[in-house]
């Protein structure tokens, strides 16, 4: 992540607006207020690896720590779509519409507005 933030001319410097938190994020996001991020970038690993970044419980806590009318882009990819046949970016979307999110399909993922 950090090596990603140095490839990017928007990030700001370190201490210059973005705060770095070290931990998982499960239970790191429990300790964020209420309504405190403008806009959220979730890209889990897949559902197999990391399936609690993909319950209804987290994105639940998405909605509390998003502003009003804040974004949210959620990459899922295209996964088992073609060997199952299972919408992982439907599955997502209606998960996101639960927590109370305004869902549209955007490329390889969903865009959320609370």
């Amino acid at each position: 992540m950090l090596w990603l933030r140095s490839l990017n001319p928007w990030s700001p410097a370190p201490g210059g607006g973005l705060t770095l938190t070290l931990g998982d994020i499960v239970e790191q996001i429990t300790q964020l207020p209420d309504r405190s991020c403008d806009a959220i970038l979730h890209d889990p690993p897949r559902f197999g690896i990391a399936g609690e970044l993909y319950s209804q419980a987290f994105y639940a806590q998405l909605a509390r720590v998003i502003k009003r009318k804040g974004r949210l882009f959620h990459y899922t990819g295209a996964p088992n779509r073609l060997t199952s046949g299972r919408d992982v970016p439907g599955e997502v979307a209606q998960r996101l519409r639960q927590a109370g999110f305004v869902v549209e399909l955007s490329g390889d993922g969903v865009v959320a507005t609370r």
